[in-house]
């Protein structure tokens, strides 16, 4: 992501960290928030 926007690529990198430590890497509220955030993209429920 060498031309990615500095603010989104902060904000990935952000998120990623969260997430690992936490280590709710399956499962965990930022998981099920992503779940819910795809299926609403995709018109799907889950």
């Amino acid at each position: 992501m060498d031309n990615a926007d500095p603010a989104l690529m902060e904000e990935l990198l952000e998120a990623v960290e969260a997430v690992a430590r936490s280590g709710a890497f399956t499962g965990g509220a930022e998981v099920e928030a992503f779940e819910e955030e795809f299926a609403a993209y995709c018109g799907t429920r889950h």
